[in-house]
């Protein structure tokens, strides 16, 4: 019943929010709560108490998780007992954050790495197909299908000029990832 009330109560926006780890993300500091369940309903919602008893937690630690001095988000743990964390745990907590942030850079870099790696291999294989039918137009066509045109632009056109004027040949269009930019 614990874990039903939390996962019901989340998700939660931002501001307005009196979890605590919309506070640490607020704030950009720890929040160290010796007892969840006496904090006022103005600090601590009703619906987020019920949740902390349904789980049986009454203290809660929660600490942001910053990179380049931006939230990227928050580490929360909870216990039983009431009472504030010690000075202890609340820098390995700190260390767990830093270890996040770092592994959550790590994959948006490898990411960002295999998409640059596909729109070199696709463009690779475009240019091989011009570069080996200088004449033949009909084998530049066949190779530009819009998923082959594999590039972090919202949207892409691939021009071909025939016998009688230029015509569209391929065309690809998506929203872009929040986490590209968009580049020239």
């Amino acid at each position: 019943a614990g874990t039903a009330a939390l996962r019901a109560a989340w998700p939660q926006p931002l501001q307005g929010s009196t979890s605590i780890a919309a506070r640490a993300i607020r704030q950009r500091g720890v929040v160290n709560v010796a007892d969840l369940l006496a904090l006022s309903d103005a600090d601590y919602a009703p619906v987020m108490k019920r949740a902390c008893e349904l789980a049986g937690f009454r203290s809660g630690l929660s600490v942001p998780m910053l990179r380049d001095q931006q939230v990227v988000g928050a580490i929360t743990v909870n216990r039983a007992e009431t009472g504030r964390y010690a000075d202890k745990e609340v820098a390995l907590l700190q260390t767990f954050a830093r270890q996040a942030v770092v592994a959550i850079e790590n994959v948006r870099l490898f990411n960002e790495t295999k998409e640059a790696l596909e729109q070199q291999t696709a463009t690779a294989e475009v240019l091989q197909v011009i570069s080996s039918s200088v004449s033949d137009t009909a084998a530049v066509s066949t190779c530009l299908p819009p998923s082959r045109l594999a590039c972090s632009w919202p949207a892409t056109t691939a021009w071909c000029m025939p016998p009688r004027g230029v015509a569209r040949r391929s065309m690809r269009s998506r929203a872009p990832s929040p986490s590209r930019s968009i580049r020239p």
